[in-house]
């Protein structure tokens, strides 16, 4: 429902594009069951934030966030606080996850400015800003905009301060001097050690949506996944586990090659 009382608050607004699934929802073989199950699990995420998340002082916070799913995009907000931050940029690593599980890869951003959101009303300048960030050319990522980073790291003590630090080494890469969340996360910091089945299934997964990306025709398709593969390489590859880097087979002037991203 539209408040009578239209005004804008300062908001944190994660905005994502899954990529490749408008076309997909056009082909002869889409599944719209696939694409209902991606979107409840996507429920099943945000829906975390309705729960109490510990504070560094021990007390408990409510993520207050509002949610918008509109065919391949996805659009939320959060009071813009550095809890919220923190949250919302994990939240968006566990979406970029997900949507891989299911074939897609995704590219979009987190800003901090003044917008309107009450139910499915969302406007202002934010969001503005939010869609200019996931712009064509950008890589398949999710950019953190300077505003939010700042949030994120705003401490009141050196115990805060320290989490903030963590969060932020665990969650953001840095990249041609822009800030992206890490799409290989959680899984990045097991890569020195025994791989559990699970982290096993996911980097499998994620091989596989690189690989097949890769073979497509497209040279500006091909770009998004050769970002994603140099990055697998870099988090995962010469360390001490059994996971093999990405290679693929290119057709040239001088005939096929092959290519190992390392």
């Amino acid at each position: 429902m539209i408040s009578d009382k239209v005004k804008y608050e300062e908001r944190h607004v994660f905005y994502c594009d899954i990529l490749g699934f408008s076309k997909d929802t056009t082909s002869d073989y889409f599944e719209p069951s696939k694409c209902l199950k991606m979107f409840h699990q996507l429920d099943r995420i945000i829906t975390e934030a309705k729960k109490e998340v510990a504070c560094p002082d021990s007390s408990h916070y409510v993520v207050n966030s509002e949610v918008i799913y509109c065919s391949d995009s996805i659009t939320f907000t959060t009071p813009a606080t550095n809890v919220d931050a923190i949250w919302l940029c994990e939240t968006a690593a566990k979406i970029q996850n997900l949507i891989s599980l299911f074939g897609f890869i995704s590219r979009g951003s987190i800003v901090t400015g003044k917008i309107y959101h009450s139910d499915n009303t969302i406007f202002g300048p934010a969001l503005v800003h939010a869609v200019e960030l996931d712009k064509t050319g950008a890589p398949p990522a999710i950019q953190v905009s300077e505003k939010t980073l700042g949030i994120f790291m705003d401490s009141n003590n050196p115990s805060d301060e320290e989490i903030a630090r963590v969060r932020k080494q665990q969650l953001i890469f840095e990249d041609n001097q822009k800030s992206y969340i890490d799409p290989y996360w959680r899984l990045k910091f097991f890569a020195d050690g025994k791989l559990d089945k699970t982290s096993i299934r996911v980097i499998d997964n994620w091989r596989t949506v690189i690989e097949t990306g890769l073979k497509n025709k497209d040279p500006n398709i091909i770009s998004k996944y050769d970002w994603l593969a140099k990055r697998f390489c870099l988090a995962f590859s010469n360390k001490k586990n059994s996971i093999l880097p990405i290679e693929v087979r290119l057709t040239g002037v001088a005939g096929q090659v092959s290519v190992i991203y390392k």
